[in-house]
Order: structure tokens, then C-alpha cells, then sequence
């Protein structure tokens, strides 16, 4: 019984994570040559270099600093690395030793991009599947097999994993590179294969450098007469690290950052300031997710509670005890083995703090290993209590993480493939009223009291939708008049007007498929051709926007009335 719970979930995980990987509309590509920058990586390494196989433009290397941002980014492959009259990728080696080289070396062709990505992620969670056994076992644990499929269910959806299947590219395979080396080196570590985990620490190294640190804490906790075991595949493994860097940057140290051809010279730096900590330590631990009621319920957000120190880097990202409370339970271990997850996760989280780069891909770098500390911690307690409350912690961070992978950095899934969204949508949406539909007729009329202000200020009359096929219509205060915007994702219809006189306008926006015009004091002033909009009638709010935060103000700021808009449509 307990076999077939661990094959059935093992099963539901990787049919999940293949779901996922396909879901956002992208196709893999077979039997050609592909330009992933890990393929391009995989086929310089097939054919003996360590320069990817592709030439600067001629006018980018005629440039004074070509890494100066302003250059023009038609001539640049945006985050490579150029040295030497040479394009180099900074991001690490590991995914193309691993995966990219042998199979082009095999095949003859390169692997898509996304496939790969699921075949590290699988791997990864089938190395972490199996430490997870074997650390119970060796905690003399025997769980139900119900409790153990939860355990094991929570060890795939729970640990930020499913959030890098909606946008692939560079960053998400190198960050599952790394997931994946450090949940052999643990499934290693409780198997007693003190070289082999040596061995994968030090391969961690080689996808994601900072996962060093990772690798030093295990072997500082681990047995003194097991050290040495580790210790010789790790530091093969660092030192081929350094000399890599060596070839290609003529540094051991230098790993190609500063060489970024990129938008922001931020990025061409890493500056470790304890500074950046504190606002490390909230985006990463604290942040809370955006909720909603509309599916997908919630959202990573972008919001700063805190002053950023200058230079600052974030994107959304939600803190992981939102994503994994129970990880918590990490720091609560039953031998001295399980004292290496929480601990290496603890210093990967602090060095990434102080980089001052905050984005929630991140957080597959440790909350895996926190994740697998905490599920044997809690999975081996005999207390039926603390059974119970693991379990509603698994579920609910089962249903976060799944949302927030289906909204991903970028809405992928209903950028790409709105209907198919949106059926998914109908399922979990019972009430009418959070059901999110496709270009459903809109009508609102809006009363305002409106006075000049400040040149450049803005505040919103309606927002509809969320993310992708989302609308704002707001005002912005000139010298002397003012000027409506209609903003969706991809467009933006602006109408200068003159302030009345009165001090109040009557404003009517209304939406039938692909067309929203405003009308002020009933004349159309404002026509704006959009590619579609998506809202649930909750999601249409008046004098308020929360989708575009940088855009306007929050709310509108004198008064404003409103009558109930009109909103339906069919469901796909």
C-alpha cells in the first residue's frame, strides 16, 4: 500500500509539472538546432569551446563600451556576457554538462529548452522523494500511507518548483540545475554515498555559484571521517569552476557580471551590502502574495513597505512562509543529518538578502531544502495533532503554489491561451459575480468632482481584469487641462480635454468585444481598439487601481459616484 501511494503521487507530480511546462501554448521543438543560450552552451561545449557559437555584431563591437546600456539593444543578445570580442554566458555550466552537451552529443540536435527544464525538475524531485524516505526511515517513521502521500505531494508542489514552468528561458534552467544537483546531493547524504554527494554539492556549484555556501555548510555538519569523502569531488568540482572562469574571463573569481550586456548597470555588479538584508529578509520570508477573489486567488506582487537602499533589484515575489508555513518545522530536527537542509537553506537565503537582487524564482535556491528538513521533522511526529495541522498547511500551500505558478512573472498561460484559462477558470469560479469571462459588455457611468493638480499626476477612473487583456482608464492633470488615458498591456489611447468649469464631469465607459470608448457629458471622446479584455464583474473596480501600480494613483482622490456597471457573457 505504501508503494502504490508513493508511485501514484510520483505520478499525479509529473503529470502536473508536464501539464504545466505545456500549458502556457509554447511547443517543443525537435530534431533542429535550437537558440536557448543553454543550447547554444551545449553546442560550443560538444565542439570543444567555451565561447558560445555566435558572433557580436560587427557595430557593437565597434562601440566605445559596448556594455553601456544605451547601446542599442538591437545590436546585443540581452544578459550575455561579451569579453573579448566574444559572447560568453555568465550563468552557470552545470545544465549544459549535465543535459545540453550529452544530448546534443547523442542526438545530434539540441533539446528544447522547456523539456529540459522538466527533466531537471523531475529529477530533482525524484532525488528529493527518495532522501525524504530514507531520512523517515532513518527516524524510525512510518507513516500512514495517506499521511505519506500528502508528505510527498507537499515535497513537489510546495517548494517554488512549479512557479519556473511558466516563463522559460536562461535564468529558470540554471536555477533548476541547481535544484536538482542539491536534491541528489541529499538523497546521497541519507544513503550514506558520502562521495556521490560530495560529487553533486560541488556540481551545484556549477549552475548556480552561490550555492556554495550551500555546499560548505553540509560539509561542516557532516560525520569528521565521512568529511574528506566529500570534500575531494567538491573541491574538484570548485576548482573546475575557477578554471572555467579562467578561460573565458582570465579571472578565477570573475564569472562574467560585470561583462553583462544588459538594460541597467545595477546588473553588471554584485554588491554584498548588509543594507540590503532587512528588505532581503521581508521580500523572501514575509512578502505576502496578492489575494483575490477571482481565480486564480492569488498573485505575486511587486510592493515596497520598506525604503530599497539605491540600486535595489525586485520583481514580485511572495516570502516563503507564505508559500511553505510548515517549513518552519525545518528547524525542529530529529538527527544530525537533518540539520544540513535548514542550515544550508539559511545561508544560500542570507547571501541572496544581501545581494540586493530580490525575484521569487529565487526561492527555489533554498525552500526545497527547507521544505524536505521540515516534512521528516513533522512527518515523524507521532502527535495526531501535529499530523492534522501539517496537513491543512499542505493544502493550503498546495493551492498557493499552484496559483501562483499559473500566473507565473508574466501571466503566460492566459496571455497565450485565454479560452483554455478560462475553462479552468469556470470550474473553480462557482459564484457568478468572481467568474472571470471573455469580452463581456461593460457599462458604467461615473461621476466625478475634479479640480487641477499637480502636472504628471495621475489617478484612475476604472480598472477591469488583472494582468494580461486588463484595461485602465485614468486622468492625467496638465497646465491648464487634463488628459484621458484608455491603458491596456499593449496599447494606450490618450484625449486631451479642458477642466470644467463646473468642477464635475459625467463620464460613461463602455466595453462591447475589442472596443472601449469614453464618453464625457455624453459625447464619445475617446475610441480605443484593444485585443480583448477578461474580467470577473468583481474584478471591475471604479476609482481604483490595483493592476498596474506604478501607473496611477491607488484611488482616485476627490469623489467620485458610480452606478452598478453591467457585466456578462457566456463562459467558453
Amino acid at each position: 500500500m505504501r508503494r502504490l501511494a508513493v508511485l501514484a503521487v510520483l505520478a499525479a507530480v509529473a503529470t502536473y509539472y508536464y501539464w504545466s511546462v505545456r500549458a502556457t501554448g509554447y511547443r517543443l521543438e525537435w530534431g533542429r538546432d535550437l537558440n536557448g543560450y543553454y543550447n547554444l552552451l551545449g553546442r560550443a561545449f560538444a565542439s570543444g569551446r567555451v565561447h558560445l557559437p555566435v558572433d557580436p555584431a560587427p557595430e557593437l563591437l565597434a562601440q566605445p563600451n559596448p556594455w553601456d546600456p544605451k547601446v542599442d539593444p538591437a545590436l546585443k543578445m540581452h544578459d550575455m556576457a561579451l569579453y573579448g570580442g566574444r559572447y560568453y554566458l555568465y550563468h552557470g555550466a552545470g545544465p549544459a554538462l549535465l543535459l545540453f552537451t550529452p544530448w546534443r552529443l547523442i542526438a545530434g540536435h539540441d533539446v528544447p529548452e522547456r523539456f529540459a527544464l522538466l527533466l531537471l525538475c523531475l529529477g530533482g524531485y525524484a532525488f528529493a522523494a527518495g532522501a525524504l524516505l530514507r531520512l523517515l526511515e532513518a527516524s524510525g517513521a512510518r507513516p500512514h500511507p495517506a499521511f505519506l502521500a500528502a508528505l510527498l505531494l507537499a515535497l513537489g508542489i510546495c517548494q517554488g518548483v512549479p512557479y519556473l514552468f511558466s516563463r522559460v528561458w536562461v535564468y529558470e534552467i540554471a536555477i533548476a540545475g541547481g535544484y536538482f544537483c542539491m536534491s541528489a546531493a541529499m538523497f546521497f547524504l541519507a544513503s550514506g554515498h558520502w562521495t556521490a554527494a560530495g560529487l553533486f554539492l560541488g556540481l551545484a556549484i556549477t549552475c548556480r555559484p552561490h550555492l556554495l555556501l550551500a555546499g560548505l555548510v553540509a560539509l561542516i555538519l557532516a560525520p569528521r571521517d565521512k568529511r574528506i569523502r566529500m570534500l575531494t569531488p567538491f573541491a574538484v568540482m570548485a576548482a573546475l569552476v575557477a578554471a572555467y572562469n579562467l578561460v573565458r574571463f582570465d579571472s578565477p573569481l570573475e564569472f562574467g557580471v560585470r561583462y553583462l550586456l544588459t538594460y541597467d548597470t545595477n546588473q553588471q555588479r554584485v554588491r554584498l551590502a548588509l543594507e540590503n538584508l532587512v528588505p532581503g529578509l521581508y521580500y523572501f520570508t514575509l512578502s505576502p502574495p496578492g489575494w483575490s477573489a477571482v481565480f486564480p486567488w492569488a498573485r505575486p506582487r511587486l510592493h515596497a513597505p520598506l525604503a530599497l537602499p539605491p540600486g535595489y533589484f525586485i520583481e514580485p515575489v511572495v516570502g516563503w512562509l507564505w508559500l511553505a508555513p510548515f517549513a518552519i518545522a525545518a528547524w525542529i530536527p530529529r538527527h544530525r543529518l537533518l540539520w544540513m537542509p535548514p542550515m544550508a537553506a539559511t545561508a544560500t537565503l542570507l547571501f541572496l538578502c544581501c545581494t540586493g537582487f530580490t525575484t521569487h524564482r529565487y526561492q527555489v535556491d533554498y525552500l526545497p531544502l527547507l521544505v524536505l528538513g521540515s516534512l521528516v521533522s513533522a512527518g515523524a511526529s507521532k502527535r495526531t495533532w501535529v499530523t492534522a495541522v501539517l496537513c491543512i498547511a499542505i493544502g493550503y500551500s498546495v493551492v498557493v503554489n499552484a496559483a501562483l505558478a499559473i500566473t507565473g512573472p508574466y501571466d503566460e498561460y492566459l496571455k497565450n491561451r485565454p479560452l483554455s484559462y478560462l475553462r479552468i477558470a469556470g470550474w473553480f469560479s462557482p459564484f457568478e459575480r468572481h467568474r472571470p469571462v471573455w469580452n463581456p459588455p461593460l457599462d458604467v457611468h461615473i461621476e466625478i468632482a475634479i479640480r487641477p493638480e499637480t502636472p504628471g499626476f495621475r489617478e484612475p477612473l476604472l480598472s477591469a481584469g488583472q494582468q494580461s487583456y486588463r484595461c485602465v482608464v485614468f486622468v492625467e492633470h496638465q497646465v491648464g487641462k487634463m488628459r484621458l488615458f484608455s491603458h491596456t498591456e499593449d496599447s494606450e489611447v490618450v484625449a486631451d480635454l479642458p477642466y470644467p468649469a463646473s468642477g464635475g464631469l459625467t463620464v460613461r465607459v463602455t466595453y462591447s468585444p475589442r472596443r472601449l470608448v469614453v464618453s464625457v457629458e455624453g459625447a464619445p471622446v475617446l475610441t480605443h481598439e484593444v485585443k480583448g479584455l477578461i474580467t470577473a464583474p468583481s474584478d471591475v473596480r471604479v476609482g481604483e487601481n490595483t493592476i498596474v501600480p506604478n501607473l496611477t494613483e491607488r484611488r482616485y482622490s476627490h469623489q467620485i459616484r458610480w452606478r452598478p456597471s453591467t457585466l456578462s457573457g457566456p463562459r467558453p
